[in-house]
């Protein structure tokens, strides 16, 4: 089992589905609660480009939040520390005076479905 101080290098797995699927760039790391397992970049910054991806470059990562949220909300379910019908002021019990009213009894199940009533265009905030 690797250390934090030492993770695996995940750039010959990375290279080969890179090239396999002809992007520029890829990186991934496997994260455990000890810290990081494995990490690993492979690839050029930019397509036709020499200049080589490295671990500390940004990546887009764009509308895959939406599929990592509900995929980390599906394991807290998973492991019964959250349930698909709990309501954002109890979940969020430090932060309930700050929610919205008409958000905090909204359930992660609505939340995920796009459901829970929030605008599809950002709203200025309003003062407290």
């Amino acid at each position: 089992m690797p250390t934090p101080d030492a993770p695996d290098d995940l750039h010959g797995g990375l290279e080969s589905v890179r090239v396999q699927h002809g992007v520029p760039a890829m990186a991934a790391a496997v994260v455990r609660r000890c810290g990081t397992a494995a990490i690993g970049v492979a690839g050029v910054r930019t397509a036709g480009q020499p200049a080589l991806v490295e671990h500390d470059d940004r990546f887009h990562i764009g509308s895959c939040t939406k599929a990592m949220t509900a995929t980390v909300a599906a394991v807290l379910v998973e492991e019964g520390r959250l349930s698909w019908d709990r309501i954002i002021g109890a979940a969020l019990r430090d932060l309930a005076p700050g929610i919205h009213p008409g958000y905090a009894d909204v359930t992660l199940e609505k939340l995920l479905r796009h459901q829970g009533g929030v605008p599809s265009s950002p709203v200025a905030a309003s003062p407290r």
